[in-house]
């Protein structure tokens, strides 16, 4: 599949409603907490490093002010997804960091995700560029990267936990977004 028949547009209710069973595989893999299930899909790694055991879910980026999905071009394949919200109005951040102040107008950017099949084609730079585009300055575009669970006993989990938080700051990195504060939970990032 190459990365030119894959379009990234404005999530709407009904493509929600459409994609949602497709975007759900990929978020959350088969449900379980395999090995394979946290590796492969965008989230499953979290819920089950949080002992959670809600999936994630397509409608969960509709609360958000924005959220965009890439689709194929030609059949409308569920490819990925990402939402923002706006800075002043995130109560996710100020659980971690209640001593923030993000400048007017900041965004923060939520639920990054690339189905498997797709990763590697440039996704989820398309992605995040819808977002930066919409940001006022694209440094006033930030992030959380949850640490998981790094005291987890059973050493396959926690080698995948790990591989997971080195690349996605080694990803983000890339997309221009350095680590600026960290808490127990999380990373704290924000765009250049």
């Amino acid at each position: 599949m190459s990365k030119n028949n894959i379009r990234v547009v404005s999530l709407t209710s009904d493509m929600c409603n459409k994609l949602k069973a497709q975007a759900a595989v990929a978020m959350n893999g088969d449900g379980t907490c395999s090995l394979k299930a946290m590796s492969m899909s965008c989230f499953a790694s979290e819920l089950c490093a949080s002992n959670r055991h809600s999936m994630m879910n397509l409608d969960y980026l509709m609360s958000h002010k924005y959220k965009f999905v890439a689709i194929t071009g030609d059949d409308d394949t569920f490819v990925g997804c990402v939402s923002a919200q706006s800075g002043d109005d995130d109560k996710t951040l100020k659980v971690y960091f209640p001593d923030c102040k993000l400048c007017t107008g900041a965004l923060t950017l939520y639920n990054l995700c690339v189905s498997n099949s797709y990763r590697g084609l440039g996704i989820g730079r398309k992605l995040v560029e819808s977002v930066l585009n919409i940001a006022n300055r694209p440094s006033s575009v930030y992030l959380l990267v949850s640490k998981l669970n790094l005291s987890e006993s059973d050493e396959n989990r926690l080698k995948v936990y790990t591989d997971r938080i080195n690349r996605l700051l080694g990803t983000y990195g890339k997309l221009e977004f350095d680590v600026i504060d960290e808490c127990d939970s999380c990373y704290f990032l924000k765009h250049r």
